[in-house]
């Protein structure tokens, strides 16, 4: 099952306030578009563990492209997972994909969180819970 995901959006607070800049999220899709040259982009089952050690049994599909489009990063993926319930969970919206990272925030007046330089964004995986 072939997938298209807006992961995040640039410059604008998502519903968990944080704010990542444009060059920021261009930095890091040059660096997922070398794991997608290497075949080493894939989308997780769920978040890794506090070790950030990947499982391969938790993969549940590879990422075949990933850019920005207009104020949205973008990821093109195809799903391997053959269970229904995930395509369907799919279709019908109640899951979708977005980034996990790790990095220090400034917290600006409005409540917001601005994502600071050393932002990694570490993986993909799915969600029932969009941020």
């Amino acid at each position: 099952m072939k997938i298209r995901a807006i992961l995040q959006q640039r410059n604008k607070p998502n519903i968990n306030g944080h704010i990542y800049p444009t060059e920021l999220l261009k930095r890091e899709v040059d660096k997922w578009k070398e794991l997608i040259k290497e075949n080493k982009a894939f989308i997780y089952k769920h978040t890794p563990d506090v070790s950030n050690i990947m499982n391969f049994h938790d993969i549940v599909g590879q990422i075949k492209d990933i850019g920005m489009d207009g104020d949205n990063l973008v990821m093109e993926a195809e799903m391997s997972y053959s269970k229904k319930d995930i395509q369907s969970l799919f279709n019908n919206g109640k899951i979708s994909c977005r980034t996990g990272g790790f990095c220090s925030m400034t917290k600006r007046e409005d409540g917001t969180h601005y994502m600071n330089d050393d932002y990694k964004a570490d993986c993909i995986f799915l969600t029932d819970n969009p941020a």
